[in-house]
């Protein structure tokens, strides 16, 4: 093929490209202070689209199971909870609290989880997009408010025992990779204040290698034997802020594409 019908080929292909990925599922901006949630009511987390995931490892780190995913749960023994009472002017009324799955996973007959005293329990609260790679592209930045609470905080480890970790974190994964971590950049929550509320940011930059991903924002704590895991957060803000155009990312790969085809044809 001459590398006039190739240049041809490659602009069908991008316009092509550019008609596809109209339809295609987004990335979108997403903002959370919880204060149009129903405090009172059990599935107001889930309604949000906030989702849960846990994974049990033995007391030296040998992954036994997971489960899920299910509903975020608002308030009980497991995971999330709105809450109230220790906000400032800028966190308003209510917040989430994020804590272990401290009903992982049954007394007696299972025996696991925090039940046994050694095995490690990892929980997940989080919300769940699908990565357009082009339409997608640019830096994207997670940004919240976080405090630990006045008591049984994840910074108060029991007695004897490691203190629990707890993080905020943006994550890619791969459905084409048996769901693969990607990436998983985080904020270590375990020691924040429980005096006063601090903000912070994470940032991902997104691509065409991560096309048809999934990305979660969220949290998690992992701890053992009931560990105290409490965590605050507010004022939730995922947004992209140094987008790609679309048409620009394709055209830009083209190019690059046209370039490698120069270089071997040269040589």
């Amino acid at each position: 093929m001459s590398l006039k019908h190739l240049r041809e080929g490659l602009c069908v292909a991008v316009a092509a490209a550019l008609f596809s990925q109209a339809g295609s599922a987004a990335l979108v901006s997403y903002s959370e202070n919880f204060e149009g949630l129903n405090a009172a009511d059990p599935g107001a987390l889930g309604a949000a689209g906030w989702r849960i995931f846990g994974n049990v490892f033995t007391g030296g780190g040998l992954f036994k199971f997971g489960y899920g995913v299910f509903a975020a749960p608002n308030g009980g023994p497991g995971f999330s909870a709105i809450a109230s009472g220790e906000g400032g002017p800028a966190q308003g009324n209510q917040y989430i609290n994020i804590y272990s799955d401290y009903n992982c996973c049954g007394a007696g007959t299972t025996n696991e989880g925090h039940f046994n005293g050694t095995d490690l329990v990892e929980s997940n609260v989080f919300q769940e997009f699908t990565i357009d790679g082009t339409a997608d592209a640019g830096l994207w930045t997670f940004t919240f408010d976080v405090k630990a609470p006045s008591s049984n905080g994840c910074d108060a480890p029991a007695a004897g025992t490691p203190q629990a970790t707890c993080m905020a974190f943006i994550k890619t994964l791969n459905p084409a990779a048996g769901f693969a971590t990607t990436n998983f950049i985080t904020f270590d929550s375990s020691n924040v204040s429980n005096a006063a509320w601090s903000t912070h940011s994470l940032q991902i930059n997104v691509d065409g290698t991560l096309a048809g991903q999934l990305l979660q924002i969220g949290f998690t704590s992992t701890s053992s034997n009931f560990q105290n895991t409490g965590v605050y957060y507010d004022n939730l803000v995922f947004s992209n802020v140094v987008p790609v155009p679309a048409a620009a990312w394709l055209f830009a790969s083209a190019l690059g594409l046209l370039a490698g085809v120069r270089r071997r044809l040269a040589s």
